[in-house]
């Protein structure tokens, strides 16, 4: 594969698609109204997240080792859990079986 240089870059983002918004625009509609509704202000959320992460690591078979890929797979659902404590939403169920089913396909359950 070859390498992403400085003549490659211009080339390869050309053809990502846009909206016609600035990505901080973006950004402020994605963490107010409906999404913050539905995922609560930023601070509580991810208080949510930091209690389920910090759970998690503290009971891990080796709390010290470094993150591995299962873990991320884990970390991910305990987000979505977080999430789905302020509101629940079908769209969490959904993605909880994704993550899930990456985890068995990390720990080698499934192809």
């Amino acid at each position: 594969m070859e390498p992403l240089t400085e003549a490659v870059l211009p080339t390869a983002f050309n053809s990502l698609p846009t909206t016609g918004k600035g990505i901080l625009e973006e950004a402020l509609e994605c963490t107010s109204g409906d999404r913050r509704r539905d995922y609560d202000h930023a601070t509580p959320n991810h208080e949510r997240i930091a209690a389920l992460w910090n759970a998690y690591l503290a009971i891990r078979k080796d709390p010290s080792a470094p993150l591995s890929p299962a873990d991320v797979a884990v970390l991910m659902i305990q987000l979505k859990l977080a999430r789905h404590a302020h509101s629940p939403k079908r769209d969490n169920y959904t993605d909880i079986a994704g993550y899930a089913r990456c985890l068995s396909q990390i720990e080698g359950f499934e192809p």
